[in-house]
This record gives structure tokens, sequence and C-alpha cells, in this order.
């Protein structure tokens, strides 16, 4: 007589089981895939702010190594006492590009979307495609951290905001802001 088995002794999984597996498996799968793809699409954003800040320091460096004034004395001393107007600020006659520029106010209303670094290193400019550096100066009153609009009542110990707004392609401006005193 033929042994048969019975269906209690049977071992594996039945089509049941396989399909509650793969559909557990693959909710599983698609949850590590969208943790990875939201961190990679973000991966590039740390690059994008350093490049920024880079970017901001470089002119703020720049911008600082001027004179305070047009008026002021070669090495500062002494302090100017004749301001130009701030509704004068911007680059004086001649001074058609940032390497002719002499003075902190020369920069102001300044506007670069295609940026190069005072280096006149070309390779910059294709570092920065999509920036834009926008930049502001202003004579403040050291008091209260207000913004003046005449020059009337500026004093041997006023000094220049200078505001420099670097947009980047995330579409979040960085702002970055330095004083230039009297000297």
């Amino acid at each position: 007589m033929p042994m048969t088995k019975s269906r209690s002794q049977e071992s594996g999984a039945t089509l049941v089981e396989l399909i509650i597996t793969i559909v557990i498996l693959s909710v599983a799968l698609l949850a590590v895939v969208s943790v990875y793809s939201r961190a990679i699409s973000s991966s590039a954003n740390p690059i994008i702010y350093a490049k920024s800040i880079e970017l901001g320091q470089a002119f703020l460096d720049e911008i600082l190594t001027k004179k305070f004034d047009h008026n002021t004395p070669l090495g500062g001393i002494p302090a100017t006492t004749v301001f130009t107007a701030s509704g004068s600020f911007g680059p004086e006659t001649g001074e058609s590009s940032r390497a002719l520029y002499n003075d902190v106010d020369d920069f102001h209303g300044a506007s670069y979307s295609t940026v190069e670094l005072i280096t006149g290193d070309n390779d910059a400019v294709n570092q920065y495609v999509n920036y834009q550096v926008d930049i502001a100066v202003s004579y403040i009153d050291t008091a209260n951290d207000s913004t003046l609009r005449t020059t009337a009542s500026l004093t041997t110990q006023s000094m220049k905001r200078i505001t420099v707004t670097v947009s980047n392609p995330l579409s979040q401006p960085l702002t970055f802001t330095a004083y230039k005193g009297n000297f």
C-alpha cells in the first residue's frame, strides 16, 4: 500500500503567505527609498549655502579694503570732515569697474548677476551661475543704528553700513552686513 502524506506533514509557504511577504517587503523598501530620495535632493543645499557665504564674504572683504569716503586722505588719518552726500553714493566719474572703485560708497546700488571676483578669475564666473549680488551703503547713526538721510549730522565718529545680499539658486537670499568707520 502506498504511503501518502497528510496535509499537516507538508512544509512550505502558501501562495497567500508569499503575497503578504511581498507586500510587506515592498512597503519597507518604499520607505527606505523615500528617505534616501529626500536626503539626495537636499544634499546640494549645504554646498549652495557655502558658496553664498564665500561670495558674500569676498565682496565684504573687497569693500572694506576701500577708503571710508572719497574725501578720506590716504591712510585714513585724519578722519574726514567733508562727507559725500548719501544721494551721491555710487561710482564717481571715471570709475567704470569695481577695480577702479576707491571708497566704500562707490559700491552703493551695485548689482552683479555674473560674478567675477576681484582676482579676475574667469573660472569663478562658472562657479557662481544663478547667483546675484546686490550692495547697499548708507550712513548710520551709531547711537541707535538708524540710517541717516543727510550729511548734516555726520561727525568724524560716523560710520557707513555696508549690506551685501547674495541670492542663490535656492531663491533664499543671504544678507551680510559690515560697518566701516571714518578712519
